[in-house]
């Protein structure tokens, strides 16, 4: 950039700093603020990256002679997923999911009868 591109014709040049500042009146470095505190609040939560992006679109104004323009800001925010735990599920013949092993007996499954006692007593016994 040369000096002289540098320099608005009136000596009056904004910088970019300055033009975030005035857009939408001040609304626009308000929201980007505000976003990036939530940002960095689910961050340091959730322990993973977060994305901060703000889109700026420039439109030729149909008034005037050419030289203005309208600008209009999109300030965005990507919070991180939280992370989370798996579940384990066994898979049934029909392909549905069950929380149990369709393998494996349970204790319900298995009715206890007078026999099933005396067994037990006999090996208790000896």
């Amino acid at each position: 950039m040369t000096q002289q591109t540098a320099q608005a014709v009136d000596g009056v040049r904004m910088d970019f700093a300055e033009f975030i500042r005035q857009q939408r009146d001040g609304d626009c470095a308000f929201e980007c603020a505000a976003k990036m505190e939530r940002l960095i609040e689910a961050v340091r939560e959730k322990g993973a990256a977060g994305e901060f992006t703000l889109k700026i679109e420039v439109k030729p104004s149909t008034a005037g002679d050419g030289t203005q323009v309208l600008i209009t800001d999109h300030p965005k925010i990507k919070v991180p997923d939280p992370k989370r735990k798996p579940s384990l599920f066994f898979t049934t013949q029909d392909n549905g999911l069950s929380r149990r092993n369709p393998n494996q007996l349970r204790f319900e499954d298995r009715a206890e009868t007078d026999e099933d006692r005396q067994a037990w007593r006999a090996r208790d016994d000896q």
